[in-house]
């Protein structure tokens, strides 16, 4: 289930609701995992089928608040009049939740209107008068209990607000935020600063970072005090990939005390920092960083992973051997971890078995790590070994164009192929890729391309 609500993170619906129906397929009775698929058929537009889950989910648990929200949301353009049922239905639950009204069943002893089914009980007028004193005070007492009817207590606004958010909260977790969005609607008051969070991790959710940004950073000019508001700010600054911005906020919040009662979220912000100063080349202060990182949590991969690959740029290979193997131990299937032991291999003293190993366990769970591939193939070509290096460029380029790279970049790894297949002697495969790119896009490569070309025609008229 992990791997489903990565899916649903990521945006990979489809995959999601595969997991979750195979999931209930090893335990049908999982009423959380029901939900959730509900949730999903929803987001589908699979009405019928939400429906139908949210009914058996009624049936087995009816004083459920989340289910009778869901129903009431999903019937509301069909049947109002159920729908407004539903809502009367999660409103008496709510207000039994908030012990404004007594729970169900104890009505007997101290008989309420409002602890009463919602449909009138008739009171039954005999020919003659019942034996049965007990039976007739209790007919009494429905009697009086449904004259009594205006005195149900109702729900004030910020009360009826807090039920809607148990909605909304579990649309947030299960990462279902078209679903969560649509029940904001509903709230009365739309001001509210977790209200307003929730905004923004939907603009998040879409990539509409800029969005996201302003209604953060006005929560944090408010609230500039306010931890969970400004880790909100660095994950979207991360994710958006404004590293300048986020390095500042990461080192503002890491003294804070407040920050280390949360195990997790601490953690995280040595990992932001670490990725950042790997991605800005400063690779000696992601090292310590990393390491860092590794001792407060020594079971992530992530961690260790950053280590090794730190490490290794550090011209460290020892250490990146051992900090690789480690996060290959927690995450067995890491394609970018495989690569890295590959290359490792071929930078400390050219272990080419040990590499090849390493690349078809990357190829097992090939995820498009494009600049890796082509660091590999150069190793590779270094070592001579060029059916290797001229296969991880075809991924390579294959993958470049998929990620819609740009054309320079292709350019240059489709040059780097064809020098390799000079190596291998393939000529006119050499010639038909400096050709390709002749007739694209080539830019200030126009010059060095017709001479590959002229160079080649000479070589293979010389060969025939």
């Amino acid at each position: 289930m992990k791997f489903a609500f990565f899916c649903l993170r990521c945006a990979k619906i489809e995959q999601a609701v595969t997991l979750v129906e195979q999931a209930l397929s090893f335990d049908g009775h999982n009423q959380q995992n029901q939900l959730l698929l509900a949730g999903l058929y929803q987001k589908r537009e699979k009405i019928s089928e939400a429906k139908f889950i949210l009914e058996l989910l009624l049936d087995q648990d009816p004083n459920n608040l989340i289910y009778h929200l869901f129903y009431n949301l999903i019937i509301q353009q069909q049947d109002q009049e159920l729908a407004d049922f539903m809502m009367q239905k999660a409103e008496r639950i709510w207000l039994r939740q908030l012990n404004l009204i007594k729970q169900e069943g104890m009505h007997h002893e101290d008989p309420q209107l409002f602890d009463l089914p919602w449909i009138k009980i008739p009171i039954p007028v005999p020919d003659k008068p019942e034996k049965d004193k007990a039976i007739l005070e209790q007919r009494e007492q429905q009697r009086i209990a449904w004259e009594n009817a205006h005195n149900q207590p109702q729900l004030t606004e910020q009360q009826q607000d807090q039920m809607i958010l148990q909605l909304v909260e579990f649309f947030e977790n299960a990462c279902l935020f078209e679903l969560a969005e649509q029940s904001l609607s509903l709230l009365n008051d739309q001001s509210h600063n977790k209200i307003t969070m929730l905004r923004a991790k939907i603009y998040l959710y879409k990539s509409e970072y800029a969005q996201c940004l302003d209604l953060i950073e006005n929560m944090l000019e408010f609230n500039p005090e306010d931890l969970d508001i400004r880790i909100e700010y660095i994950k979207v600054l991360f994710k958006s990939q404004d590293f300048d911005k986020c390095e500042k906020q990461i080192k503002f919040v890491l003294p804070n005390p407040q920050l280390r009662e949360d195990p997790i979220i601490y953690f995280s912000m040595y990992l932001m920092l670490g990725s950042i100063y790997i991605n800005e080349k400063q690779f000696g202060n992601a090292r310590a960083v990393f390491t860092k990182a590794c001792q407060i949590k020594d079971n992530s991969s992530l961690s260790w992973m950053g280590l090794g690959i730190s490490s290794h740029e550090c011209g460290k290979y020892k250490e990146a051997e051992d900090a690789l193997r480690m996060a290959n131990l927690y995450e067995p299937t890491n394609d970018t971890v495989w690569g890295y032991i590959a290359l490792n291999c071929l930078k400390d003293g050219k272990r080419f078995r040990d590499a090849n190993s390493a690349l078809k366990e990357m190829n097992k769970t090939d995820a498009g790590q494009v600049n890796l591939m082509v660091r590999l193939s150069k190793e590779f070509y270094n070592i001579e070994e060029y059916l290797t290096a001229k296969e991880l460029l075809q991924k390579a380029i294959n993958w470049a164009k998929i990620q819609d790279m740009l054309t320079e970049e292709i350019n240059q790894f489709e040059i780097q192929l064809a020098e390799t297949n000079e190596k291998l002697g393939q000529l006119q495969q050499a010639l038909d890729i400096y050709q390709e790119i002749l007739n694209g896009e080539c830019g200030s490569l126009e010059e060095h391309l017709k001479q590959q070309i002229n160079r080649l025609h000479f070589q293979i008229n010389i060969k025939y």
